[in-house]
């Protein structure tokens, strides 16, 4: 887990829509939503990487600059081909409000959605 951390500040490629190591498409990441329903966070996101997922990385943060992982995602939900992230409200640290999701497609290559602010 270590290094992703260390790795995901350098290999993050949001907006280039390539790998400037290899030239590989990045994933994109649509439709990203976030909210609280009966006292659980809800995200949910789609993506073009439909069976070449290695893992999603759910993060959270409280000024929109750092983030924290808060929990993984292995798959689509297979009904409907989207992903989905549900934890309750009393296991995310205090103060979070923004939230992204990594693709993490490998040790050394990774891309964030972008920043969804949560409002009430």
């Amino acid at each position: 887990m270590k290094h992703i951390l260390y790795t995901i500040g350098f290999i993050l490629v949001i907006n280039s829509g390539v790998n400037a190591q290899t030239n590989l498409p990045v994933t994109e990441i649509k439709d990203v939503k976030v909210f609280v329903e009966n006292k659980d966070l809800h995200l949910s996101w789609s993506s073009d990487a439909h069976g070449t997922d290695k893992y999603w990385e759910v993060q959270g943060s409280s000024d929109g600059k750092s983030f924290t992982s808060i929990g993984i995602v292995l798959g689509a939900d297979p009904a409907t081909g989207n992903y989905q992230f549900k934890q309750p409200v009393a296991k995310i640290k205090t103060g979070y409000k923004y939230y992204r999701v990594l693709h993490i497609e490998s040790e050394d290559m990774a891309t964030a959605s972008n920043t969804i602010l949560l409002t009430k």
